[in-house]
């Protein structure tokens, strides 16, 4: 028996439904996978980025050790021949002590860091955590070309995946309106060998049409709510990658400006250093200018 409803469920688009509904549950996945993959990339660019600052932040306190200690001999000679007061070997042993305790939690850093990098790159062998790193490419400051901010945004608005799913989740939504039930489970019984047929026109008319009206309204109202999520999520999107571009712009000019200051500090340390040697400084002063040397070179 084959029947056909002349009013409810009917149109080419209503056959098409469940298929569509189909392909909707077959993209949501890759979407979702697509998510997890980016997010991945990027917990693995970041992790590397801070497994290389530790490395450059050993040399920096290694490099900041052996000034202290050459400043701490240099002090015990100059109190030797009476030409610095005692108290000053206080303030060159604290210095040492000080850029020991860097370097000890630079190289826990760099530890810590091995392990989180080796944890997201997960490589097949035994004894995972043991393996050692050597980055291959060398830590340098990138040439970044600046374009238009609405390019960003253009391309976050159409690839996100987040925003995707929100779209397939509104589209399924205009989908369970419940226009399509009657032919849900229609393909379901076409099965075996032999069919008979037999033609008729029922008719049925339900009075008021009040469940109609209602499940209209329901998916009416469930589709202007998941546009509004919609919107308030591209929204967001934009904001995200705005931030993201002022964020990248400042840390630009800020490290630009900041190697002028490197050069500038290394400069007041070599001349805070010679006039401690004709005896117009004093080893907490030079201690002072090798700590803001420090920090700048970190920064």
């Amino acid at each position: 028996m084959i029947t056909q409803a002349l009013l409810q469920a009917r149109g080419l688009a209503v056959n098409l439904a469940s298929l569509h509904q189909a392909q909707l549950d077959t993209r949501s996945p890759e979407y979702h996978l697509r998510g997890f993959s980016e997010d991945l990339v990027a917990k693995i660019e970041s992790t590397y980025w801070d497994y290389a600052l530790a490395q450059r932040q050993i040399e920096i306190y290694t490099d900041f050790l052996k000034l202290a200690a050459d400043q701490l001999a240099e002090t015990r000679d100059r109190i030797a021949v009476g030409k610095t007061a005692e108290f000053d070997l206080f303030a060159a042993a604290a210095e040492v002590s000080s850029r020991e305790t860097g370097l000890i939690n630079a190289r826990s850093d760099l530890d810590k860091t091995r392990i989180l990098f080796l944890n997201l790159l997960n490589p097949y062998r035994a004894h995972v955590f043991q393996q050692e790193i050597a980055l291959r490419d060398p830590l340098m400051m990138p040439q970044v070309i600046w374009d238009d901010v609405s390019n960003h945004v253009s391309v976050a608005l159409r690839m996100r995946p987040d925003l995707n799913e929100t779209r397939l989740d509104l589209f399924a939504r205009l989908g369970s309106s419940g226009y399509a039930d009657s032919f849900h489970s229609s393909a379901g019984r076409v099965s075996g060998d032999f069919y008979d047929a037999m033609a008729g026109i029922p008719f049925a008319y339900p009075l008021g049409n009040q469940s109609a009206h209602a499940q209209y309204q329901r998916a009416t109202l469930s589709c202007d709510q998941a546009a509004e999520v919609l919107a308030n999520m591209q929204q967001l999107a934009e904001m995200d990658v705005r931030l993201a571009c002022l964020e990248m712009k400042r840390a630009g000019e800020e490290s630009v400006s900041i190697a002028v200051l490197v050069k500038q500090r290394e400069e007041i340390v070599n001349a805070e250093r010679e006039k401690f040697r004709v005896g117009k400084s004093t080893t907490l002063l030079v201690a002072q200018t090798q700590r803001d040397l420090l920090v700048s070179q970190i920064r």
